[in-house]
């Protein structure tokens, strides 16, 4: 049997993953979505876990962030990982 795939697991773990690493870069959630040519109320639900981004936006995302889009996704896989033994724990869906 496949795993599954919970797209409001993986949305909440790309959601924390991009956050963490915009604020490591000192950038306020308004200014990076400008310069990544993004509504800032899209980029908000981006990282509040509203909306999964398009590939389109994945690869802008990761070029503004100087790292491979493989990065960002191995990076939400780690997270789902850490939510799912959380969620193991306490019985309860992941969340970010």
């Amino acid at each position: 049997m496949k795993p599954s795939i919970d797209y409001d697991a993986v949305t909440a773990a790309f959601a924390h993953v991009l956050g963490e690493l915009r604020a490591a870069r000192g950038s306020k959630q308004d200014d990076f979505a400008r310069s990544l040519g993004m509504d800032p109320s899209y980029y908000r639900g981006l990282e509040s876990a509203v909306y999964a981004p398009s590939l389109f936006y994945l690869l802008k995302i990761a070029a503004a962030l100087e790292c491979a889009p493989d990065q960002l996704v191995a990076a939400t896989r780690e997270r789902l990982a850490v939510l799912s033994l959380e969620a193991q724990g306490s019985g309860t869906l992941p969340r970010a």
